[in-house]
């Protein structure tokens, strides 16, 4: 089109009739019957109707809902009920349009609006789940809802994303050209592509602390809340392993807020008061427990894993295919597994490292325990990994197979 013109037009579209037209008559914009949600059915007329016949009959009605509005050319009409072969009840020239007698096989027309209708909001028909070892969202049909005994009959079920090209959404859905399918029943789960939590980080590095432990005992009504280190105050050069700086002693303490009337309120210092929530105050003691002693020895160290050294030189770029599952590791910290899954692409050891990091950094298991502050690197000198857990303690491990 130009500015003021519009080129390489398809005259009689959507079995409309071509017709000339007048100056100044109105121009509007028709979308497709596709990007509306409409779906069409179509018979052909059988016996020519006149302008003012109220049954129609045609080829067949399969189909076509047992009520509503059909249009032949330009003439839209309602209609009350149907047989196998004709419409009956007819309302001539609905819709503003103009009544005319219609010549057997002239093309009778209906357009339906597609919908999604679930039976009962509250149990829909699709049950939605995060598989938390794969990394990706499932989707599972309800074939008490939606199966083959309902009146949806329906055998399987697709799940898309909107957009084009054949990449994820941010669930993991692919596009439409590239979609995926399920059957109903039997346990069948739609599998969407694995996903990587992106957000924005709320917290500078410096001010993240990872493996906090917060427990409440029934017995005696305390809470308890432990840091993710251990190690006590150990003042420069005055032991093995502690240099100029000297070694800080682990420590955890919790802001205290006075509730008063349901309201949480600091004191001016942002110390001091009593949390009648946790039962902590200004003056609540905090111990230390190092190896098997309280409050002695160095800190503990995290957990590392260094790797063997590749057979391949992994400073250069390399392709991880899906087919041939080279994209998928598994991976082990502190008795939490899953299966990590990165995209298809190529690598090289610096950027496999950051996609695994990132991705070993969302894992969980069933009981609410998560991971946090691994670290993964490429060592161009050594070319092997090093995994590194963001916690310190006696009882930590990372295995990576």
């Amino acid at each position: 089109m130009t500015a003021t013109t519009l080129t390489g037009i398809t005259r009689g579209a959507d079995n409309s009739e071509s017709n000339s037209i007048a100056a100044t008559s109105v121009v509007s914009l028709q979308d497709t019957i596709d990007n509306l949600g409409l779906s069409t059915r179509n018979t052909d007329v059988a016996t020519a109707l006149t302008a003012t016949g109220t049954t129609l009959t045609v080829d067949n009605t399969a189909g076509f809902e047992t009520s509503g509005f059909i249009r032949i050319n330009n003439e839209v009409m309602s209609y009350t009920g149907i047989t196998a072969t004709s419409f009956t009840g007819l309302t001539r020239a609905a819709g503003g349009t103009t009544a005319a007698a219609h010549a057997a096989d002239a093309i009778v027309l209906q357009e339906l609006t597609s919908t999604d209708d679930w039976v009962d909001e509250k149990d829909p028909a699709l049950k939605i789940a995060y598989d938390i070892s794969g990394q990706n969202f499932t989707l599972e049909g309800v074939p008490s809802i939606i199966g083959t005994s309902t009146q949806s009959k329906m055998f399987s079920f697709s799940a898309f994303g909107p957009g084009e090209g054949t990449k994820a959404n941010a669930i993991g859905l692919n596009t439409l050209s590239n979609k995926t399918s399920s059957n109903i029943g039997g346990g069948a789960v739609l599998k969407a592509e694995p996903i990587l939590f992106s957000g924005d980080q709320i917290a500078a590095d410096t001010q993240r602390a990872y493996g906090v432990e917060v427990s409440y005992n029934n017995l005696t009504r305390k809470f308890s809340i432990a840091s993710g280190s251990t190690g006590e105050s150990i003042p420069a050069n005055s032991a093995v392993g502690v240099g100029d700086g000297g070694q800080a002693s682990s420590n955890i303490e919790i802001g205290r807020l006075a509730i008063v009337d349901g309201v949480a309120t600091a004191s001016a210092a942002g110390i001091g008061g009593t949390s009648a929530l946790l039962g902590i105050n200004a003056t609540a003691a905090i111990s230390t427990v190092t190896a098997d002693t309280a409050g002695k020895g160095l800190q503990s160290t995290a957990a590392t894993l260094t790797g063997k050294t590749s057979n391949e030189d992994l400073s250069e770029d390399f392709f991880l295919s899906t087919a041939a599952e080279e994209t998928i590791f598994v991976v082990n910290v502190n008795d939490i597994t899953a299966a990590i899954t990165v995209p298809e692409g190529v690598y090289n050891g610096t950027s496999l490292a950051t996609a695994l990091q990132s991705r070993i950094n969302q894992m969980e298991d069933n009981k609410g325990n998560t991971v946090n502050g691994v670290t993964v690197s490429y060592n161009t000198t050594s070319n092997s990994f090093t995994f590194t857990t963001g916690t310190t303690g006696l009882n930590l491990s990372l295995i990576h197979i």
